[in-house]
Formats: structure tokens, sequence, C-alpha cells
């Protein structure tokens, strides 16, 4: 694809000509939103990786900075901005590699120095991820690093670089199960690409054609995670020998096992069934604190009394703890602030910027605070806000909830005094036994698990995956047969959140369905969800 900026006269890469190519990034990142979002299958098929990437390049290609400025304060200015903007995994991601690429980066750059950073930008990405798989956006950064530049001049070297990444880009579908399984090249890889496209356009000024790929939207109803049950996370402090240890011990009983860090405390993380016994692998060894369990599986229907009746009542004594919560909607907004937390708001099918995140954990007054994303695209934002406030002596820890209805459950059991271990604990454990439904309409043509939908369909969702589509129908309609798959005879509590401009004339027909369970409603007025459901 051939874009619209100027290409350099000279094949010189200076401040100005990487501030150019993160406009020509951009650019690229916006023609190809709808084919990236079509792509988005790994690791939630969720169709917002374009969307999110694009989030977080396009304040970066607004950056201003002093006629003086070398390359490497540019590169740095860069990376800060992308941090702050970060939207979602992929926007983390991209947003690390950049912060890796800046670490390296100086000011005299040659085929010798850029292959230096972009080996750091790899590394700095790859630290990034809990659990680095093989077929993703990590591979072709290790790909683009490999590039040999001996007996290439320097536009060979950096055109080589960009043709690279596409054949690593193209490989990725048989390279990770799930993108074989629904037949499409990883979307965040082809994101990556698109920037190395971006630099040798911008250095050499040749365009790059626009990328062929054999397929363009996912076969979502091929896609089935088999794994173990849980992810469990937590801080271990132990000598290097018992760290090691460790590793053995959790690789035994779960997958996915990785350890981040140079030296104590180290974050390890594992998939597990046995939430207890990869914890205690850990007491046993060591020290462990700031244990974080989420489930990876639909929930069974298993039940936890969640208290969520009492949401709504103003906790007596303010918490030692405070709480920030990314929401959407006036109503729950007021709700989440009478419960005493900091809400952030979210865009319509859309996260928060880093920055609001962090500045959300400041106005809490707290020097220990829990963020509640209420989605999963909104983890690895809400992550980058905490490192940001732990620079500024305030330790903030993320509870990975991916319903708002999660987060109103771990509002509503956190005790005035609870530490922040004590509270992150309770939270965890509440939020990883929380059922939850929604109502939406397609806002396009797609494959879902249960078929295809087109735009306009309504979707009814339990647990973040699509369980019914239906045409013809109201969204009233829906939230029936939303609540009827939710609910079990141990039910004895449905809570339900209203979206802007609906009606409450369903109310009769849940009461009459089931008559012993006890209906909470919320004016929750967020858009495009006209009803978000939980059951206890």
């Amino acid at each position: 694809m051939q874009s619209p900026l100027p290409p350099t006269s000279q094949a010189v890469f200076d401040a100005h000509t990487y501030l150019q190519v993160i406009r020509r990034f951009a650019l690229h990142l916006d023609a190809y939103e709808s084919l990236l979002n079509d792509l988005n299958v790994f690791p939630v098929p969720d169709g917002d990786t374009g969307t999110n990437s694009l989030l977080t390049m396009t304040k970066c290609s607004e950056v201003a900075v002093e006629q003086d400025y070398d390359l490497p304060e540019v590169a740095i200015e860069v990376a800060k901005v992308a941090s702050n903007q970060a939207r979602g995994n992929s926007g983390v991601i991209l947003s690390e590699y950049l912060r890796g690429l800046a670490q390296a980066l100086v000011v005299d750059v040659t085929p010798a120095t850029w292959r230096q950073a972009l080996t750091s930008a790899a590394e700095v990405a790859r630290q990034s991820v809990s659990n680095p798989r093989h077929g993703t956006i990590l591979t072709v950064a290790d790909k683009a690093a490999a590039v040999e530049f001996e007996g290439l001049r320097d536009d060979e070297y950096f055109a080589q670089v960009a043709h690279v990444a596409r054949d690593a880009v193209r490989a990725t579908t048989h390279q990770l199960p799930e993108l074989e399984a629904a037949g499409v090249v990883d979307a965040g890889a082809l994101a990556l690409s698109l920037f190395h496209d971006a630099v040798v356009e911008q250095v050499t000024g040749q365009g790059m054609p626009a990328i062929e790929l054999d397929v363009r939207t996912c076969a979502l109803d091929r896609i089935e995670y088999a794994g173990p049950a849980y992810e469990v996370m937590y801080r271990f402090e132990g000598a290097a020998s018992q760290l090691a240890a460790l590793r053995i011990a959790l690789t035994g009983i779960g997958d996915s096992v990785t350890v981040s860090g140079q030296q104590a405390p180290y974050l390890v993380h594992v998939h597990v069934d046995d939430t207890d016994a990869a914890v205690h692998a850990g007491m046993l060894l060591g020290r462990v604190h700031r244990i974080t369990v989420t489930r990876l599986l639909p929930e069974s229907s298993e039940r936890v009394d969640l208290g969520l009746g009492k949401m709504i009542v103003l906790p007596e004594h303010q918490p030692s703890v405070g709480i920030v919560v990314v929401c959407q909607g006036a109503g729950l907004s007021q709700t989440f602030r009478n419960l005493g937390a900091q809400t952030v708001e979210a865009p319509p099918r859309g996260e928060p910027a880093t920055w609001q995140i962090r500045d959300a954990i400041l106005r809490t007054g707290a020097t220990q605070v829990v963020v509640l994303p209420s989605d999963a695209n909104c983890f690895g934002s809400a992550q980058l806000a905490a490192r940001d406030a732990l620079e500024l002596g305030i330790d903030a820890q993320v509870v990975p909830t991916t319903s708002v209805v999660q987060s109103l459950a771990a509002c509503s059991v956190l005790q005035s005094e609870a530490s922040l271990d004590e509270a992150v604990a309770v939270m965890s454990d509440v939020v990883s036994q929380v059922r939850h439904g929604s109502v939406t309409l397609a806002d396009r043509d797609a494959q879902t698990p249960v078929g295809l939908c087109v735009r306009g369909d309504v979707l009814g969702l339990i647990d973040s995956q699509v369980a019914h589509v239906e045409a013809g129908i109201g969204p009233e309609s829906m939230l029936l047969r939303v609540i009827d798959s939710l609910v079990t005879e141990t039910t004895e509590r449905i809570t339900v959140v209203e979206g802007l401009g609906v009606t409450g004339s369903y109310q009769e027909s849940v009461r009459a369905a089931h008559p012993t369970c006890e209906l909470e409603v919320i004016e929750g007025g967020q858009l495009l969800w006209p009803y978000l459901v939980g059951v206890e």
C-alpha cells in the first residue's frame, strides 16, 4: 500500500524520519483497521485488534518535539505516548515494542544499530507477555530482529526486514492451533509488520504493496479452548534454587509456566485446574503474596454468595484500599461512586487510555489501590497504569474482571479495613465464580460459535461468548433467553443492568419464569449493550 506521506529524500534515519515513520504507521493501521479486526482470534476472538492498535498509535503520530531533539529522545517520547494511550493486549504489546526500540536506538542509525534496536524491542515485548506463544506478534518481532545486514545496502536491508516480517505473518496460520482452526494469520503480527512497512517506505521511498492473504475473516465457530480452567499469578520471594524448584513443581501440575523479573519478588504465572496446589507449591518454597486467580473456562453451576443485592449501599467507613473501576453509563458510574470507587468512563465497544486509568488511581488518594478493568481488552492498559502508579509510590494491583457485573461483585465484598493483599485475594476468588451475560446488536456480519450472524441481529452472550443469535426479535426477548440460560435451580438472585433508553416491561416475565429468585435492577445507562446480567 502506497502511503500519502512523502518519502525522505535520502536514506538518513534521524529524528524527523522516525516521526514520519510513526505517522505512516498510524495511517497504515487506519487503512487496515477493519481487516485486523476481522482477523482477530487470539488470545480472545473479540474483533478489536485493529481498533486497539490504531487508538494506541494515533496520538503518537501527533508528537511534537523540540527542533534540536535527537532520535533517541524522540523515540523515548513516542514510547511514552504509546504507553499512555495503550488499548487492549495488542496496544500494550505495541507500546512495549516501541519502548524496547527506544531503549537501544542511537543517534546514527545503521543497519547494525537498527538490528540491535529491533532485538531490544523484541525482548521487551516478549517480557511483557506472561505466556509467550509461537505464531504471534512476538514471533514476527524475533524474525525481523534476526535479519542479516552484511552485504546489503541500507535500503536493501530495511526492505529485507519488511519482507521477512510479512513472510513471518503468513506463517503464523500454521504455528498457532487457534489460528489454524480459524484459518487466518495473527492480527497482532500483521499490525507489527505494518510498522516495518512504514520504515522501508519512509527511509527508501519505495512503497509496499498490500499484503496478500488467503483468508481475511475468522471462522470463529471452529475455535474451542480445552486447557486448564484457571490462570494463577502471584509474587514469589525466594532464592534462585527455590525459584528453579518452583518452576519444576508447577510444570508438573499445569502448563504455560512463566516467571518474570531479574530478582525477587518474581512474578509467577501458571495455568492449572487445582489453584490451591499452585499456591501451595509456592508457599512450600518461599513467600507468596498478591495472588490473583482468573477463570479461563466458562464457570460451572457452582455459586458463591456475592451479596449483589447490597451493592448500592454506601460503605460505613472509607476503605483503606482505594478502588478504580472502568465502566460505561451514568447510572453505573454513580453506583460505583456510591461504593467509594473512582470511575473511568469507557467508550462504547472500546477501552480507556492508560493515562485515564492512572489518573483515576491518583484521584483515590490511597497508597494501595485495586483496579477493576471490567473488560479483558482493558487488562493491559490497567497493568501499565498500575506500573506508572508504582513509580509515584502507589501500590496498585489489577483484579482482571471481564464484565462490569464482576466488578460490581468485587466491590461488594471489599471490607473497610482490608489490606491490599487481602482485598485482591478475596475479590479474585469472587470474580472467578461470577456468571454473567449480556445482550447487544451485531455491528457486522460474522461467524459465531452458534452460527452466522448478520449486522442488526440480536446477540445473547454468556460469559463473554456468543450463545444466541436471532433476527426479528427485540432485546427484551433475548434478555429472557439469556437469563434462562444462566439461572439454575439453586439461583437466588438475578441482577439486570439496563442500558440507555430501555424499558422495564420484561420484569414481570422474569419474575413469572423464576418465582423463587429475587430480581435486582440497576439503571446503568450504558450504550450499545441494552442489558447486562449477573446471577447468584
